[in-house]
């Protein structure tokens, strides 16, 4: 019997055992569906019907049927379940216990916190027992680390480094770390959530904010920093980050000790360090660094600091810090010419500012261009409404240069060839009306709720527009804030776009129930997004046909992503007359990238600590397993 043969023989078997709990525990339906697909798509099959049987209890005799299975066939049978399901089916019976704990993957990623414990104002000063000491859990990062013996680890630990009689239990944490990981977070200090609240107001909910368990001193700092010194042979991403509410409070200098990871050159290839401060002479470990992401302390980075950088780090592709500030203090010749050290490999520069420092986005851009070919994106965190908005057409640089847009209620992409902007928390109007930057801009996405109802100037060299369609607001001002719809009013006469070729309106995923903005405990509501887009087609002719004024007739393509339902008495006349207005029309039920990076910005946006290389490839792999789960999508049509 050939592999195949063997394993569908040894899939039938295990399958009739999840089979036997499933009718005990779960539904017959559910049980008569693993069977009868079994042969087909079993390793389908398993994904999504087996998981049933993680919850299921399982005799004496299936048990013992199932220990005289091939382990081999149970591990690769097991490794077509989402971890968390074969967490879960791992308690079933000892067999399936003990091949779960003889496989590396579930111990490739660990992630321990300092000390995640919720405690109450009056327990701070007293902790109980329980929470006093992490020196457990410590040991207990180590125990799972030692389980993945097939490849190195992901490990992200917080350090509780208050007690100095923990720094043996540290080091041999970090020593036994070091030595196996191959991306390691690291994150120095403790924390608790700590619950605040009327006691008193049974309905008010009781806020969680992250309060320092100490304010770290200089005498703490130094033996942690001291006791990464330990050689990392398997280290390919290193990531060191103390809390920015630490850094603001504490007259510490973090300076990272110069021979970190044992000065040693091996595998290191990216670096994050937040709130901590290189060293004078740098550190020998990242010399082979090809992505290096920084923010000092102060966050203030001169010229002369990022030429030494680009020295330290002759290899480096990708560099990204954080700055308040930047001057260039790169030494006049008596020419009146600066030396410039070119970099030959860096091609990516992130930078991380707020918006006072908006006005210097040419001087760094000035500097870094004139010592590399890197592209740049500076991500700009903005005003509070009541601030106001910095940004007036005519400021450095003329934002008439950028021929991309992308923007959504708060935040603002700009491109071109050389750079990218990210503008956070910023204003619309005071910025759309620019007759430069319409006329200039060739690829414009927006979403329907920042349309305004007045006229736009004339788009001459616009080719793609994309309108983004919110998966849900919390209260909707009118209609055209509904997911799914979008209204031009009639007044304002068609948009001038002569040179416009492709239209594409993107809806958003459906939302869980949890995280839908307009539903509450309190207030429960069944709101439409939680099935995704159901849009109208006939409205989408509308817009297109009567919103919108370009010359060549008709578009080259039309495209509808995200849509999950038709709302048309009769969809098939609908789609024909609407597939009259381009030569390509698609309508899809997957979320277009553009949405899923937007949705990431604004993720990145609201972490404390920003690390500005994140946002230059970003990560847009849906993160929920359970997409499709959600109920049928229809079909994708495409008309040619």
């Amino acid at each position: 019997m050939d592999d195949a043969g063997h394993l569908a023989a040894e899939l039938s078997k295990f399958t009739s055992l999840i089979s036997s709990a499933l009718r005990k525990r779960a539904t017959h339906g559910a049980a008569t569906a693993l069977e009868k697909h079994l042969a087909k798509r079993f390793r389908d099959v398993i994904r999504r019907k087996m998981h049933h049987a993680a919850y299921a209890w399982m005799d004496d005799r299936d048990a013992g049927r199932l220990a005289r299975l091939d382990p081999s066939i149970v591990r690769r049978i097991l490794s077509c379940l989402p971890l968390n399901d074969r967490l879960a089916l791992s308690h079933t019976c000892r067999t399936l216990r003990d091949v779960l704990l003889g496989m590396s993957e579930p111990w490739s990623r660990i992630s321990i916190g300092a000390r995640q414990v919720f405690l109450l104002p009056e327990q701070i000063e007293n902790p109980p027992p329980w929470a006093d000491d992490p020196r457990r859990m410590w040991e207990g990062l180590i125990t799972l680390t030692g389980r993945n013996r097939d490849l190195p680890s992901h490990i992200s630990c917080g350090l509780d480094t208050r007690c100095p009689a923990w720094d043996p239990a540290i080091e041999r944490l970090l020593h036994f770390v070091l030595s196996k990981a191959s991306s390691l977070r690291l994150e120095p200090f403790g924390w608790m959530p700590v619950t605040l609240g009327l006691r008193d107001e049974e309905d008010r909910d009781l806020d969680a904010v992250m309060l320092a368990l100490d304010i770290p001193s200089e005498d703490r700092w130094s033996p942690l920093s001291f006791l990464l010194r330990y050689p990392a042979p398997f280290l390919r991403t290193f990531e060191l980050s103390v809390r920015e509410s630490f850094v603001r409070t504490s007259s510490v200098q973090f300076l990272l000790h110069p021979d970190v990871l044992a000065g040693e050159i091996h595998a290191l290839e990216e670096c994050y360090l937040t709130g901590i401060t290189l060293p004078p002479g740098g550190c020998s470990a990242f010399a082979a660094l090809t992505l290096f992401d920084y923010k000092p302390v102060p966050p203030i980075i001169s010229g002369s600091q990022l030429s030494q950088l680009m020295t330290w780090m002759p290899l480096l592709e990708t560099l990204g810090f954080v700055t308040e500030s930047f001057t260039d203090d790169m030494p006049w010749s008596d020419s009146g010419t600066q030396p410039l050290n070119r970099h030959a490999r860096l091609r990516q520069v992130a930078v991380g500012c707020i918006y006072e420092s908006i006005e210097m986005f040419s001087d760094i851009f000035s500097f870094i261009r004139s010592r590399t070919q890197s592209k740049v994106l500076v991500d700009f965190v903005g005003p509070t409404a009541e601030e106001g908005n910095p940004i007036r057409p005519g400021m450095p640089p003329h934002f008439g240069e950028f021929d991309t847009i992308l923007a959504d209620e708060e935040r603002l992409v700009m491109r071109n060839c050389d750079c990218s902007l990210i503008l956070t928390s910023w204003k619309w109007p005071d910025f759309a009306m620019d007759s430069a930057t319409i006329a200039n801009i060739t690829s414009l996405t927006i979403t329907s709720i920042l349309w305004e109802d007045k006229p736009l100037p004339p788009a001459i060299n616009l080719t793609h527009l994309c309108i983004l369609l919110p998966s849900c607001v919390c209260i909707p001002r009118d209609m055209s804030d509904a997911p799914g719809v979008f209204v031009l009013s009639p007044w304002i006469g068609p948009w001038q776009c002569p040179s416009l070729a492709e239209v594409h309106l993107a809806a958003s995923p459906p939302n869980p129930p949890d995280k839908c903005p307009r539903s509450s405990p309190e207030f429960p509501v069944d709101c439409t997004c939680w099935h995704g887009c159901t849009i109208s087609l006939r409205d989408v002719y509308d817009f297109v046909h009567d919103g919108l004024a370009y010359s060549d007739q008709p578009l080259r393509r039309l495209r509808l992503s995200g849509i999950r339902g038709i709302a048309e008495p009769e969809p098939a006349l609908a789609y024909i007359s609407l597939s009259q207005l381009a030569e390509t029309l698609e309508i899809t039920a997957d979320v277009d990238d553009v949405v899923l990076y937007m949705s990431y910005i604004t993720n990145q946006s609201h972490k404390q600590v920003r690390q500005p290389t994140r946002l230059l490839s970003p990560d847009l792999s849906p993160g929920d397993e359970s997409f499709d789960a959600l109920g049928a999508t229809p079909a994708n049509w495409t008309a040619e």
